[in-house]
């Protein structure tokens, strides 16, 4: 990211997979539903709205889009193989965003 300037996320593409029961899935921005739960890879809990941007595999949630990651698919030292997000979104969407939802990361900070 420092030297890019553009956001990168890894995950876990073996635990996705399993999650998904496929090895084939299509990746989507989209908000989120009302009321959905997100555990992110900082262990807290945030409830989404349609005011939040996910990025999702399969209608499964990857991540709050451009702020941080769902742990249940973050890497870990025991990760075998990855999925690299490499995205560009709108700056001030996520810094809406990460006021909505009092979180502030690295990537939300660009």
């Amino acid at each position: 990211m420092l030297e890019t300037g553009y956001p990168f996320e890894f995950y876990d593409l073996d635990k996705l997979k399993k999650i998904l029961k496929t090895e084939d899935f299509e990746l989507t921005l989209k908000s989120a539903t009302e009321k959905t739960t997100f555990v992110g890879d900082n262990n807290l809990e945030y409830n989404l709205d349609s005011n939040i941007l996910v990025v999702e595999a399969d209608n499964y949630p990857l991540s709050i889009a451009g702020i941080i990651p769902n742990k249940t698919v973050s890497y870990t030292p025991e990760t075998k193989s990855l999925l690299i997000e490499a995205s560009i979104f709108n700056s001030k969407k996520i810094r809406q965003q990460s006021r909505i939802l009092g979180l502030r990361t690295d990537r939300s900070a660009l």
